[in-house]
């Protein structure tokens, strides 16, 4: 019987970090191997495991052998490792916390995971924001009726989205940092809101 243990998945290289394995003889649950690889890559009926060592055990004594490369095989490997993997979106605000350090710490890109618990933080400004938006909306259409200033918002809630989407394509593609990316749009429209408001005639 085999266990397995590992620190992360990258879905798009589809490479496992740290991975262990552990085999045990069913029989009398007695331990009969121990495997680790620094990466293992995954393909569909194996995994590739480089630079990474095995040792043996038996009654007698144990061997210790160290490998740079080794196939092991793993009927369904693809379809088993793929579907542990878990979205950022639906990470919670410590896995992202964790991700991120263990893929920092293995020298990989972490910046999707950064940049989605930077947004989690930076949505808590939105709320302020669009409450900012209709404010002006009501002030610069005056007593021009009720549509008016319903338009005026709904015009300045898609801007804010859009202006929030391409700051997330910006971080996403590494331009700018995911702290940049996340805080800039708020930022910059609680800024200009709080701006214009000041220059409203009450």
């Amino acid at each position: 019987r085999s266990f397995y243990h590992y620190d992360f998945i990258n879905p798009k290289s589809k490479t496992i970090g740290n991975f262990l394995i552990i085999e045990l003889e069913e029989k009398h649950f007695q331990l009969q191997e121990i495997t680790f690889a620094k990466q293992a890559k995954i393909e569909k009926d194996s995994l590739q495991l480089i630079s990474g060592w095995s040792r043996k055990f038996t009654q007698e004594a144990s061997s210790h052998i160290r490998f740079e490369s080794r196939e092991l095989a793993l009927k369904g490997a693809e379809e088993y490792f793929m579907r542990e993997w878990k979205e950022p979106a639906t990470m919670s605000s410590s896995e992202l916390k964790l991700y991120s350090q263990d893929l920092a710490s293995m020298g990989a890109s972490a910046n999707r995971f950064l940049l989605e618990a930077e947004f989690r933080r930076a949505f808590s400004c939105a709320f302020f924001i669009l409450v900012l938006i209709s404010l002006l909306a009501v002030n610069l259409a005056g007593d021009k009726g009720f549509l008016w200033p319903l338009t005026i918002s709904l015009v300045g809630g898609f801007v804010y989205w859009q202006t929030m989407a391409v700051f997330r394509s910006l971080g996403l593609s590494e331009i700018i940092s995911p702290f940049l990316a996340a805080w800039s749009p708020q930022i910059l429209f609680l800024l200009l809101g709080g701006y214009f408001l000041s220059k409203v005639k009450t």
